[in-house]
């Protein structure tokens, strides 16, 4: 059996009713590219996913980082740019390696990852002076993300105060969509001369489309903490039942066009 191994670097947790229904966050990610898997590839071709708790010091060594296909780098209450952070420039710091350096290695970044591989590699992560986007969003597609997404919009659950605030100049991003919150939903970056995704950026949460109650859940938790007030955990509860398209279309494309898994 043919194996896709991804390394996963941990930068945030669940906490309370979230975690104790679903785990944490690469449990998520296991989760969304077993139920997103193409049917031909399943008796042929499986994706192992290793943990990497960056927050701890627990990094993958150079010689380690070479014997996976893909970096993912999820979500995390922490912010992109905080340097505060005693491992945030480790983490840039990666990215900008493992993205010169490592070209064979695919870069996927979702909400935090998103923001840290902007920042990294020429833009930037500011908090948004628009507030909070939670719950099922409509993301609107670029004629980048159109003809990569196949379709004219994209609904994913959102869960972010910070975000990207342009598209970065320094790399050949090109803009996969927006909302009227956030204006960059999404980088992708193909390789010199070809349309293979060298790097995949979303700042939706495809992984919260895994359970109905996931992101109902964070809002409870965050309103409970006092991160969200009423009004806005109200309204967030609203979206977040909506149906969203994180494994049925974000998962295929994380299989077929990142992975480049299709078929056995």
């Amino acid at each position: 059996m043919k194996t896709a191994r991804i390394a996963f670097l941990t930068v945030g947790e669940l906490t309370g009713a979230t975690a104790e229904k679903y785990g944490q966050l690469v449990d998520l990610f296991r989760g969304l590219f077993a139920q997103s898997q193409p049917a031909a590839t399943k008796e042929s071709v499986q994706v192992v996913i290793d943990d990497w708790d960056v927050r701890s010091g627990v990094w993958p060594s150079p010689e380690q980082l070479d014997t996976y296909q893909a970096l993912l780098i999820p979500g995390s209450a922490a912010c992109a740019f905080d340097d505060a952070l005693p491992w945030l420039q480790q983490l840039l710091a990666l990215i900008r390696n493992t993205y010169h350096n490592k070209p064979h290695i695919k870069i996927i970044g979702i909400c935090f990852g998103h923001q840290a591989i902007a920042r990294a590699l020429g833009g930037q992560c500011v908090k948004n002076d628009k507030g909070w986007e939670i719950g099922v969003a409509e993301v609107t597609l670029s004629d980048a993300g159109k003809a990569l997404f196949g379709q004219g919009t994209l609904r994913i659950q959102q869960m972010h105060r910070d975000h990207v605030p342009s598209v970065p100049k320094s790399q050949a991003f090109e803009l996969l969509g927006w909302t009227s919150v956030a204006p960059v939903q999404g980088l992708v970056n193909y390789y010199p001369g070809s349309r293979e995704i060298h790097v995949f950026t979303l700042q939706g949460h495809p992984e919260f489309s895994l359970g109905s109650d996931i992101v109902t859940r964070l809002i409870n938790d965050r309103q409970a903490n006092g991160v969200f007030d009423a009004q806005l955990a109200d309204t967030g509860r609203t979206l977040a039942v909506k149906d969203s398209e994180g494994v049925t279309v974000v998962g295929g494309i994380l299989w077929k066009r990142v992975l480049g898994i299709d078929a056995a």
